[in-house]
């Protein structure tokens, strides 16, 4: 970059945040900013460490969602442009405990997805992971309903004969 002793700090920490922003691949590492515009490596680092803390939240979320979607992670390499081992770390090294923490701190679930760089499907997907229907149904605010139960123990007989394929109530028109 000539003219790089002519630009002032101000102008330096301008160009390096716009080149971090304009490559999300990272592709310019912290050390050729540096050489390019003339600073130490930590000086970019402490210009453009929010941008890469974004764009490696958005590329985390985006991989954990296509593996919960059921993708492989050879697919999810080959289509975030990394190696099948980083995949592999990042879906099973991503710790999310501090949902809980942060729900105990009064956090509401839009604040814990704005957090983690994530959108709100996502965040509820990850807290209500391994709970039943019921539990869910709890965490969500929602009551259980009728329709919602679907294991039945027996027939009740008052409600017709048996039928392969009756229901525990009689309905109009079947077989009684």
């Amino acid at each position: 970059m000539r003219g790089r002793d002519r630009l002032s700090p101000s102008d330096k920490k301008r160009t390096a945040r716009e080149i971090a922003t304009s490559d999300p691949e990272c592709k310019w590492t912290e050390s050729a900013l540096a050489e390019k515009l003339g600073v130490n490596q930590q000086t970019v680092n402490t210009w453009i460490s929010d941008i890469r803390a974004r764009q490696k939240t958005s590329r985390n979320t985006i991989i954990l969602r296509l593996s919960r979607l059921g993708w492989t992670q050879e697919i999810i390499s080959e289509t975030a442009g990394i190696t099948r081992g980083r995949v592999t770390q990042i879906v099973n090294n991503t710790n999310f405990s501090e949902i809980n923490t942060l729900l105990s701190q009064d956090h509401d679930m839009d604040y814990i997805a704005r957090h983690y760089h994530m959108d709100i499907a996502l965040v509820w997907a990850l807290r209500l992971e391994g709970k039943t229907d019921q539990e869910k149904f709890k965490e969500l605010g929602w009551g259980l309903r009728t329709w919602d139960q679907w294991n039945f123990n027996e027939c009740d007989e008052r409600f017709g004969d048996d039928w392969p394929t009756r229901t525990p109530e009689k309905r109009p028109g079947w077989p009684s």
